[in-house]
């Protein structure tokens, strides 16, 4: 399976949205692609003004009713945490639980993959152009943001960014979904669906947490 490979290559990367093109073809990225297979810079450069790749962390509570959301400075407005990739990151969704820490200082979550065997497979991958930002001399692009969804701890402690983000809020799924924004209404059913999906694997994890290794032994075998 292609996704074996660790580099984040540029032939990885389009072979991963190739596949989640597949997988939702009513989403119609398929326009897009020829921005990134046509572009003769790295696909995960900032400085790649045609388009390129960042990641996003969808981040739900214990409850499994809330979504993490960070008021963002520069777009002012509350969105998921998230960024760019770095050259150094050895997966895109290793990228964003990088990123969750580094402007939230959440760590103590787990990733819940889309697909169990390969957990590059994003969530949902969010097409969408960044207005032009006077101050860092960028000019108006495309970010191609893929998403991968976490399932917060109890006891998570956290410590805002404040050079990029200036408050942390949870917002209730269900009243986001209302909100019936297309993009949003999308991801939502998308991160109950997942959960639906892996209530099990999330049930015992729970589990886990509460016994020691010899406990677990004696549960699963006296």
């Amino acid at each position: 399976m292609f996704l074996k490979n660790n580099n984040l290559s540029k032939k990885l990367i389009l072979e991963i949205l190739d596949f989640y093109q597949q997988q939702n073809p009513s989403e119609k990225i398929t326009r897009y692609l020829p921005i990134l297979k046509k572009s003769d810079q790295s696909i995960i450069s900032r400085k790649n003004f045609s388009g390129h790749i960042t990641v996003s962390a969808f981040v739900i509570d214990p409850t499994l009713s809330k979504l993490l959301l960070v008021y963002h400075i520069n777009l002012k407005k509350y969105l998921q945490p998230g960024g760019h990739v770095k050259n150094n990151d050895k997966s895109l969704w290793l990228a964003a639980l990088r990123e969750l820490e580094e402007e939230t200082g959440i760590k103590d979550v787990f990733l819940l993959p889309k697909d169990e065997s390969n957990p590059e497979i994003p969530l949902d991958i969010d097409i969408h152009r960044i207005p032009k930002n006077p101050q860092k001399n960028e000019p108006s692009h495309l970010h191609f943001d893929f998403g991968y969804l976490f399932l917060a701890n109890k006891d998570n402690e956290w410590k805002i960014n404040k050079k990029e983000i200036t408050s942390l809020t949870w917002k209730n799924i269900d009243e986001l979904e209302k909100e019936n924004i297309p993009d949003k209404f999308r991801l939502i059913k998308k991160i109950k669906k997942l959960i639906l999906k892996r209530r099990d694997f999330i049930f015992f994890n729970e589990i886990i947490k509460k016994f020691s290794m010899k406990e677990i032994g004696s549960i699963l075998f006296d």
